[in-house]
């Protein structure tokens, strides 16, 4: 007769084969403006207003960043992957491999800052060939793909999966669960242990307060480049939350986005396009005026170098 803890290793196998091929992990390039060094010397960098005068240009050096992450694949069929929006928050580049390995190029379809929770659409391949419909999906390999994983002691077979959503009302203090992500680019890393709390409001957590987002708190390992990975109930085997932070003056405190909250909004992200300067505008407070609208997030270099800051407010439009 198998003991509890064994039963609940195999329970955690499952889950974790169940849902290994949604995960996706995801790099991210930013491209920031930084004075050369002529310019700190104070060294006169005046230029003349022509625009096509190259020699402004040669004032600012492109200057490249990155940083990781995790995602979940909605949908294949769409080509759509969920994460967290502090996850890609003012990306020029966005990259996705997933659990066989397949690169692809992504951008951000559209996002809620306040929930945490973005969506992107993927854009090409790597062979550099645009994915149009389920079609191209299936021609680039990326639609039931079946490779060998030559590290996987039991040689089961790696496939692209969409994410299988759970119900996250259902969940309880003490409910087993696992998180994976791909915390300093190891991917597909698996972490468990339990809930911790339900309920916790982003005051509580220790966010603001105008957020109004409530998490799971759980005490399995989120690591930088967990975030935006699935948070799994090991009994019904679905994702009940996405990951999107810690506590990080308490080991072991970490929260996840309920999936019925991310569910609720998807219909609104899916449906809203996302301004192509990757602006997000969003209605000013009415007691000022219904006919203003202000800047909520520049989340683009295009958009940043407009010269265009977070809560300016557009009166008009030429």
């Amino acid at each position: 007769q198998k003991s509890s803890s064994s039963i609940l290793n195999n329970d955690c196998k499952i889950a974790y084969n169940q849902h290994k091929g949604s995960v996706v992990r995801i790099d991210v390039i930013f491209s920031e403006e930084e004075q050369t060094e002529e310019d700190v010397d104070g060294t006169d960098t005046t230029t003349t207003n022509d625009d096509n005068d190259e020699s402004s240009s040669s004032e600012k050096e492109e200057v490249l960043s990155s940083s990781q992450g995790s995602g979940v694949l909605y949908s294949l069929e769409d080509g759509l992957v969920l994460t967290n929006a502090h996850v890609v928050a003012g990306a020029d580049q966005i990259y996705l491999t997933f659990a066989d390995e397949t690169i692809a190029t992504a951008e951000i379809k559209n996002f809620d800052k306040s929930l945490d929770i973005a969506v992107l659409k993927i854009v090409k391949h790597k062979k550099g060939e645009t994915i149009k419909n389920n079609d191209d999906a299936n021609d680039l390999n990326l639609k039931n793909t079946i490779t060998r994983n030559t590290e996987d002691k039991d040689n089961e077979e790696s496939k692209i999966t969409n994410a299988v959503f759970g119900d996250s009302d259902d969940v309880e203090v003490g409910s087993t669960v696992l998180a994976i992500g791909s915390p300093g680019g190891l991917d597909g890393t698996a972490t468990s242990g339990i809930v911790s709390g339900v309920q916790r409001n982003s005051e509580t957590v220790g966010l603001d307060p105008e957020k109004k987002t409530i998490y799971i708190q759980h005490d399995a390992a989120v690591n930088p480049g967990s975030s935006g990975g699935p948070l799994i109930d090991v009994e019904s085997g679905k994702i009940i939350g996405i990951n999107a932070l810690i506590r990080s003056n308490m080991e072991g405190t970490s929260f996840a986005i309920p999936i019925n909250t991310v569910q609720n909004i998807l219909p609104k992200l899916l449906k809203t396009p996302r301004s192509p300067l990757g602006l997000l505008i969003v209605n000013i407070i009415p007691k000022v005026s219904d006919n203003y609208v202000r800047i909520e997030q520049l989340n683009s270099l295009a958009a940043r170098s407009t010269g265009l800051q977070e809560n300016d407010v557009i009166l008009q439009i030429d």
